[in-house]
């Protein structure tokens, strides 16, 4: 499936950020992919934008140096 990478908006919040890469990926059937504070997120359409935050939240604590939250488990 198709990738498209984008970048926030300064000042958004994970979960606004979260809410609209979904409107995208559902939109156009692809996965969208953002980094957020270090973290590399993905959202696809299928997806549940509370998982992807809850997995961001998981990993911003993470002391490993490659971060990485999806949307689904």
């Amino acid at each position: 499936m198709l990738t498209i990478k984008a970048v926030p908006l300064l000042g958004c919040s994970i979960a606004k950020t979260f809410e609209q890469a979904r409107v995208i990926s559902k939109k156009l059937d692809c996965y969208v992919e953002f980094k957020f504070n270090g973290v590399t997120c993905i959202s696809s359409p299928k997806g549940s934008n509370e998982i992807g935050i809850r997995n961001y939240h998981i990993e911003i604590k993470n002391k490993e140096s490659f971060k990485y939250a999806v949307d689904h488990d």
